[in-house]
């Protein structure tokens, strides 16, 4: 950890307690939410936190609302913003001015106190000095206030099965590089070693070199400069940082799926409402543009997108992008796009243009663990707008400071070997796609929609076995190793990743086939 400086505190003093409950009408567990119903009776809203912070002040209560405590009709007066303990209930002579509901907490306790309109705060459990019916209950037993977050199916899943994986046709990275062929395609082994040894193990840049944010920023557009780049621990710590900057609680977010989980289980997590964009196969899995439309409002100020797509493999090319960029310029939303695979492309010459190029609040995260073939390098980045880097770097100050500096002078050297870099996985996907193709083609109950980018593909399987239970029981059989569809919503599939070495791919599209006459019997 850094050297820490003058910590600020933000209790309230024990002097403003009273002034505070009277004027800000709440104190209490830190999200949860004060309602006045129709009629000027209080009640407390004592739903779960992330729900919570999707209400906004003067937000208004309607029926089938997720997880809001709210009588139909009914108005948020409040969010508590301090955790105050019961025996710290402070006395008051002055009359209250309007309902309230006092809500307090220990770490692991509630207490709700009703009082009304001219009524007196009281010491602690007293309640309401003018009437018995208004004591303050006894303090239930409640879970310690924390943030929800969906579980990560597919990381964990690959947790569970990669390294003990005989054939790991997961795997959704380009071979990877080893250190000597990196070193080799530099063509400059031993100056690049040279400089590592002298490199100093500090913090260095916390932004990222700007030798590396160069780099980057050279794999965009004239709109994109080294100023207008952050680096991170990879793209999974870049869409987290973009994502916790831009989400409000109480807007919208209109998400592609199927997609990685990420990209829509964070904006629900921070109290957004995520609406979903599902990519059919009979489209080639690339969105429509008018159902898009559809699912915005005057409350949408973010749009998720993933192109080349994971898990199908599909490409948004130019116009479509376009149309899709004019969507959320009627709105004036954000246009966050995951583009790990950009660079990908199978057919040479159709390289789609990033979003940061595109839109003027677009806002691009890349990776060097895809496309590049250096996942142990942990190194990603989010390109766009400077106030989205400036808004990502004050996320990012919580979380990890800065990316390691060999990883940063690694990533350097192979970003200004790029085209190096990928002439080589453009041979590793391209072939190992061709030997897809005639594996899809002897298997009668597989159909798949061919991947136009990227390294995986979305498998669809005619037989009556749950995805879960197929890709477990293949892998307990002899080892071959797949993501089931069901992590992306699609179930009765599989994802499929093509550019692992081309003896394990083969390998493991055998494994599949020996699993499927299994189940033939």
């Amino acid at each position: 950890m850094r050297a820490a400086g003058p910590r600020r505190h933000s209790r309230v003093r024990e002097s403003d307690h009273v002034r505070a409950h009277v004027e800000t009408k709440v104190r209490g567990i830190r999200g949860q939410l004060v309602t006045q119903q129709p009629g000027g009776e209080a009640a407390g809203a004592a739903a779960e936190l992330q729900h919570h912070r999707g209400l906004r002040e003067g937000a208004v209560g309607r029926k089938g609302v997720e997880g809001a405590a709210l009588a139909e009709g009914s108005r948020v007066l409040g969010a508590a913003d301090e955790i105050v303990e019961p025996s710290r209930l402070p006395v008051s002579d002055e009359p209250l001015r309007h309902s309230e509901v006092i809500l307090l907490a220990s770490p692991q306790r509630l207490a709700v106190a009703v009082l009304r309109r001219g009524c007196r705060l009281a010491p602690a459990g007293g309640g309401c000095p003018h009437s018995s019916e208004r004591r303050l209950p006894p303090a239930p037993e409640v879970p310690e206030a924390s943030l929800r977050i969906e579980p990560f199916f597919v990381e964990q899943w690959m947790n569970a099965h990669e390294t003990t994986a005989t054939w790991n046709i997961a795997e959704t990275c380009v071979h990877s590089l080893t250190l000597d062929e990196l070193l080799e395609l530099s063509g400059d082994a031993d100056g690049v070693l040279r400089r590592l040894r002298e490199t100093w193990l500090g913090y260095g840049e916390i932004t990222g070199s700007p030798r590396l944010r160069a780099a980057i920023a050279a794999l965009y557009g004239a709109r994109i400069t080294a100023d207008h780049v952050l680096t991170a621990n990879g793209a999974i710590g870049a869409n987290f940082l973009a994502l916790y900057a831009l989400v409000e609680p109480g807007t919208t977010v209109v998400s592609v799926q199927p997609t990685y989980q990420q990209l829509f289980s964070v904006p629900e997590s921070l109290g957004a409402e995520v609406r979903e964009l599902r990519l059919r196969e009979e489209d080639g899995y690339l969105p429509d543009v008018d159902a898009l439309r559809a699912l915005t409002d005057e409350r949408t100020r973010l749009l998720v997108l993933n192109n080349p797509n994971n898990p199908t493999g599909a490409l948004i090319d130019e116009p479509l992008l376009r149309e899709i960029v004019e969507v959320a310029r009627e709105r004036d939303a954000w246009l966050v796009c995951d583009e790990v695979y950009r660079r990908l492309e199978h057919e040479p010459g159709t390289t789609a243009p990033s979003v940061a190029d595109l839109y003027e609040k677009g806002v691009s995260s890349g990776s060097m663990s895809k496309s590049y073939s250096l996942a142990g390098l942990r190194t990603g980045w989010v390109a766009g707008p400077r106030e989205v880097i400036e808004r990502c770097l004050d996320v990012r100050d919580y979380t990890t400071i800065s990316a390691g500096v060999l990883d940063d002078a690694l990533a350097t050297v192979a970003l200004e070997h790029v085209d190096a870099v990928l002439e080589r996985s453009l041979e590793i996907v391209r072939g190992n796609l061709a030997a897809v193709d005639a594996w899809i083609a002897r298997e009668p109950r597989l159909r798949y929609v061919r991947p136009r980018a990227g390294t995986t593909a979305l498998v669809r399987y005619d037989y009556d076995v749950p995805s879960v239970d197929f890709c477990q029981s293949m892998f307990d059989l002899n080892g071959a190793f797949v993501m089931p569809g069901i992590a992306f919503g699609e179930e009765h599939s599989f994802r499929l990743g093509y550019a692992c070495a081309r003896d394990v791919l083969e390998g493991g599209l055998d494994a599949v086939s020996a699993y499927l006459r299994s189940l033939e019997g």
